[in-house]
């Protein structure tokens, strides 16, 4: 609530984008961010190494 998907939201995007990556059930993701959003950061989070080391790029 009332934060950036690039920063606040990152590990809950991380998070859930595992999960979805994980279940098998899609074959693309659309990420829709406002407007006003810089596309970069949130593009970034997908090659941010959690503390294990591992990206989202990986799954």
């Amino acid at each position: 609530s009332n934060g950036c998907i690039c920063c606040t939201l990152r590990e809950d995007l991380l998070i859930e984008v595992g999960r979805l990556a994980a279940a098998g059930k899609f074959d693309y993701l659309v990420i829709e961010s406002t407007g006003i959003a810089e596309p970069l950061p949130v593009a970034e989070t997908f090659t941010f190494a959690d503390e294990n080391g591992v990206s989202l790029s990986d799954i």
